[in-house]
């Protein structure tokens, strides 16, 4: 969790890693904080499968409620979590579907996001988790609810993209 504002780069040491090791999320920027993200390779990140019932977490890679400025980073290979199984239950109740998706396999941004000459791809959604309408055992398949709505990056908030970075400049 990015919880006050600031600057990682790496562009001192190019090709450095950062990876959630597809046990976590890589990068959450708190609401408030202005963070900027320079030079990384951002990958390996996944929320987890929602409960029963329930949806899976966005942002995969990266979860911003703030601030960010990405530049020049490579994310790919992250994911969000399947959506949380439904019950299996007749006559339907709607209460007992299951869960949607995670969407922003990347990026799920519900603050500002700038990206500036970032490369993007390999990313995934979550699937929708399934719910058993008739369960009785020949008569209808289950039924799964919507994965995840964006592979790659989901925006909420502002967004600004920007083929090539800004460098700023001190007369």
């Amino acid at each position: 969790m990015i919880d006050k504002n600031l600057i990682i780069d790496g562009g001192a040491a190019p090709g450095i890693v950062v990876s959630g090791s597809g046990l976590s999320r890589v990068f959450q920027i708190a609401s408030r904080v202005d963070a900027e993200v320079r030079s990384l390779v951002v990958t390996g990140g996944k929320t987890a499968d929602g409960a029963p019932g329930e949806d899976a977490e966005g942002g995969g890679g990266i979860l911003n409620l703030g601030t960010l400025r990405l530049v020049e980073c490579v994310v790919h290979g992250n994911r969000t979590g399947h959506g949380g199984s439904g019950a299996q239950v007749y006559p339907p109740d709607p209460a007992a579907f299951a869960g949607n998706g995670g969407s922003g396999g990347c990026i799920l941004s519900q603050g500002t996001l700038i990206l500036e000459a970032n490369s993007v791809g390999a990313n995934k959604a979550g699937k929708g988790g399934g719910t058993c309408i008739y369960c009785d055992p020949g008569t209808r398949p289950a039924l799964a609810r919507p994965g995840g709505t964006v592979r790659a990056i989901s925006s909420r908030g502002h967004l600004t993209v920007r083929p090539t970075a800004r460098r700023e400049t001190h007369s």
